[in-house]
C-alpha cells in the first residue's frame, strides 16, 4: 500500500495569517511543531512549566509563557498527547483552565487519541478543511 506524504504545497498558507498559536510543551512533538509554524511565518508562543525544555525554547527564540499566558495570548492551541496520561476528572479540570485562560473564539488542537467528546467541557467539536477542532466560543 502506498504511502500518502503531504508537504507545505498540500496547506493553505494563508490559514493561520495573522494568529497566534500556542504550542503547550516543547518536548520531541511541541519543538518541532513550534519550529515548523515558525518556519512559516506564523507567530508562535511556547507555555512550558519552568524545566530544561522551557530553556530550549527560549535559546531558539521564541517567547516562553508560563501556560496559562501563553494560552491567553494565543488563537490557536496546540495541547498533543498530553491528555492520554490522564484520568477523565483530571482532564476536565486541565480543559476547564485552558477554556478559561483562552481568547473567545479560539481553537484547541488536541492529538487524535485525546477526544474530548465523551466528557463535559466548554468546548464544541467543529470540522474546518476536513479537520476536527475543538471551539471555544
Amino acid at each position: 500500500m502506498p504511502l500518502d506524504v503531504f508537504t507545505s504545497a498540500d496547506a493553505d498558507s494563508e490559514a493561520l495569517a495573522g494568529s497566534t498559536v500556542a504550542v503547550i510543551g516543547y518536548g520531541n512533538l511541541g519543538s518541532s511543531m513550534a519550529a515548523n509554524l515558525a518556519a512559516n511565518g506564523v507567530a508562535v508562543v511556547v507555555g512550558n512549566r519552568d524545566d530544561e525544555y522551557r530553556g530550549e525554547a527560549a535559546a531558539a527564540g521564541f517567547p516562553v509563557a508560563d501556560i496559562g499566558d501563553a494560552v491567553a495570548r494565543a488563537d490557536i492551541v496546540f495541547c498533543r498527547n498530553l491528555f492520554i496520561y490522564f484520568e477523565s476528572a483530571t482532564v476536565v479540570r486541565v480543559v476547564r483552565a485552558l477554556a478559561d485562560a483562552m481568547l473567545a473564539p479560539a481553537y484547541l488542537c488536541v492529538a487524535a487519541a485525546e477526544s474530548l467528546l465523551r466528557l463535559s467541557t466548554p468546548f464544541a467539536l467543529q470540522t474546518l478543511g476536513g479537520a476536527f477542532v475543538y471551539v471555544r466560543p
